[in-house]
């Protein structure tokens, strides 16, 4: 989870944006029809002086909402970035979730699996940007949307790479994207999962 407080989005380090490990918990089997709404009011309100934006790598998101929204409740954020999905077009126009409303998505055209969508809280408004011109199964899965705050703009990317994904292709996409979307006025937020391992020399990590 990150939240984002807007009284410090123009400095030019990132320092005040605080990640927090939120794990998803095991064995939770509940009904996703939860009432959010009287909690989320005071999140709704101050939305004008921080964004929660939350990232998850659901490995299968269809079977698995009763379990996000468990693992999230009570203190749910507004903006949730999904990666590996797992569902084709048909299948994520089915998918509902209270409170949330699907911005965008990515599904993998000639493989299962994969893929990469964002959820918004219903409330707010937003933009889609279209990045399929940029993706490739396994090598690069990508959606993103802006936001406009109250004195801030903010662009959220959800990227995907599978780790048999080609590296090249993956950085030269990604590389095309950053400067199509960039933009002096507005921020920039990279959810996602790369599948670089960071901790251990590999000719992937010498890449990046």
């Amino acid at each position: 989870m990150v939240k984002l407080n807007q009284e410090y989005t123009r400095r030019t380090d990132l320092h005040h944006v605080q990640a927090i490990d939120h794990s998803m918990r095991g064995q939770v089997i509940v009904n996703h029809s939860y009432n959010v709404s009287k909690s989320n009011v005071k999140l709704k309100n101050n939305l004008n002086q921080f964004i929660k934006i939350y990232h998850q790598n659901i490995c299968g998101l269809q079977y698995k909402i009763d379990e996000l929204v468990a693992s999230l409740y009570p203190d749910i954020p507004h903006v949730m970035c999904i990666s590996e999905h797992h569902l084709n077009h048909m299948q994520i126009q089915l998918i509902t979730m209270d409170e949330y409303k699907r911005c965008t998505e990515y599904c993998r055209q000639s493989f299962q699996k994969g893929g990469v969508c964002i959820y918004i809280l219903k409330e707010l408004s937003f933009t889609s940007i279209n990045l399929t011109k940029f993706c490739k199964d396994k090598d690069l899965e990508a959606c993103a949307i802006k936001l406009k705050l109250s004195t801030t703009k903010i662009c959220i990317l959800t990227i995907y790479r599978s780790p048999v994904g080609n590296v090249q292709f993956f950085l030269n996409g990604l590389e095309a994207i950053l400067k199509m979307v960039h933009k002096p006025n507005i921020l920039l937020i990279i959810c996602g999962d790369f599948n670089v391992n960071y901790l251990e020399e590999s000719k992937e990590k010498k890449k990046n």
